[in-house]
């Protein structure tokens, strides 16, 4: 057994402030220019790109004409800030994007909103809102073929390590809006809940969530009976859905893909004279989203690291670091003799909020034999939590223990350097006792169930030795 013992032991352990905390467009810095940055959790940054590029964040986007923090009473189809387009009444407030899309090819390829965090956010939700299709009837004037722009998003997430996560999306809110008119004070879709309606039934509408991807189509219907179909958009219908994304694990980069789902290409305008939302070279099909505010639990939690104890004369030094602090107010050091039972043996306040911070403490007068350690880290808003334990020992005694599973016997090996009063204890890890002896060589443990147990040398009651052992019996 050497005198001076070391144990460097690289551990993580986590905490998750109970309060939601949430992350407001609002504060985004103004444009039009990118990349714009938001300030969240006290002191960490949000920076946010609108790109073309699902790789290249800097690259312009497509036909961008709106990237800014409003509500869902915005633009859709020219109507300049007229028109509800989410399936709940009232005003959502969140991050406003129009795109004016000139042609198929690039709303089929969309744009791409890149956010990063300084500092991960952990089980982060928000809701996409105002994901709309429009329907046309079948007799619609028959010049020029053209297609409906069916809003489409994919949500994409890689954690601080750059590994893929997988957003969970979920229908929150649906309706549509009939009679559609060129006048915008017509297009209110929150008919809460509503499936597009019968008659007439549009043929193939949607409203589809898979994995981390949501569209909606409108689709086309059979409506010849009414000549108002016949004109421009009258009698169309808006279909309109609503989802949530929510991401459970820790989160450092999000990449929103909004772009057009290539269905249902073959609606007709009269040469573009009518207001319609259509897609060629010759008009254009303006279309709106709004993200909403970011809720998360937590910042990334605290990972502890490089938590070391080195014994030196007659004390122990115990250091450790740590990354990602947020709100903590400080560490409790904790000691015990057995790995059981522990106390506080001193505190250690917070360097503050910091992402990377180192630590000491020394622990005056341990006991003889090994010690143990561990952390209980404490948040100013009552939340704590505990780290692993690390093992130093202290010892100036050569003690060693070996077993012999055939003939079930414990050696107590180094015995001869005490006198007669040297006692040999064995526990089970709730420290009941299971045997005890005095200067005995061996133990004999054939009568003892399988598992794991303390063995401890006390020298005139102090202890020198403490180690588990597993027992097969």
């Amino acid at each position: 057994m050497k005198t001076l013992f070391q144990i460097t032991l690289v551990l993580l352990a986590f905490h998750f402030q109970a309060m939601s905390q949430s992350i407001s467009w609002s504060s985004m810095s103004a444009g039009p220019s990118f990349p714009r940055t938001i300030t969240y959790g006290g002191s960490q940054t949000a920076t946010i790109y609108y790109s073309s590029s699902p790789t290249v964040p800097s690259t312009a986007p497509n036909d961008m004409i709106l990237f800014q923090s409003g509500t869902n009473q915005t633009d859709i189809w020219g109507c300049s800030g007229n028109a509800q387009v989410n399936s709940f009444a009232g005003s959502t407030p969140g991050l406003v994007i129009s795109n004016n899309f000139t042609s198929v090819t690039e709303a089929d390829a969309g744009n791409y909103i890149h956010i990063s965090f300084s500092e991960p956010i952990c089980g982060v939700n928000f809701n996409l809102i105002d994901l709309t299709s429009l329907a046309l009837s079948d007799n619609y004037p028959t010049s020029g073929t053209q297609g409906v722009y069916n809003d489409k998003v994919t949500i994409t997430a890689t954690d601080v390590d750059g590994n893929p996560l997988s957003p969970t999306l979920t229908k929150v809110g649906e309706g549509y809006s009939s009679n559609w008119t060129t006048s915008c004070a017509t297009a209110k879709i929150w008919n809460q809940n509503a499936a597009m309606p019968t008659p007439p039934t549009p043929a193939a509408s949607e409203r589809t969530i898979t994995g981390n991807t949501a569209y909606i189509v409108a689709g086309s219907y059979s409506n010849s009976s009414t000549p108002a179909a016949a004109t421009c958009a009258s009698g169309g219908f808006v279909n309109s859905m609503d989802i949530n994304v929510s991401i459970t694990e820790c989160v450092k980069t999000i990449i929103i893909h909004y772009y057009n789902h290539p269905t249902f290409l073959g609606l007709r305008n009269n040469g573009g004279t009518c207001n319609t939302p259509v897609l060629d070279a010759n008009a254009s099909a303006q279309q709106t989203i709004l993200i909403g505010n970011f809720n998360y639990v937590s910042l990334l939690p605290i990972k502890f690291s490089n938590f070391t104890g080195l014994k030196k004369e007659n004390k122990i030094k115990l250091n450790w670091k740590t990354t990602g602090e947020v709100n903590t107010q400080g560490f409790d050091i904790l000691h015990s003799k057995n790995g059981l039972n522990f106390s506080k043996v001193g505190f250690v306040p917070s360097l503050g909020n910091s992402t990377s911070a180192n630590y000491d403490f020394e622990h005056q007068n341990p006991v003889k034999g090994k010690n143990y350690y561990k952390l209980l880290q404490k948040d100013i808003d009552g939340n704590q939590t505990f780290s692993k334990v690390i093992q130093v020992n202290d010892s100036k005694y050569n003690i060693s223990v070996t077993q012999n599973n055939v003939a079930k016997l414990i050696y107590i090996n180094g015995l001869t350097q005490f006198n007669s009063q040297t006692k040999i204890v064995l526990r089970d890890m709730q420290g009941k006792l299971i045997y005890k002896g005095v200067n005995q060589s061996s133990i004999d443990v054939s009568s003892v169930s399988s598992g794991v147990y303390i063995i401890q040398v006390l020298e005139n009651e102090t202890m020198i030795y403490n180690d588990k052992v597993v027992i097969k019996n």
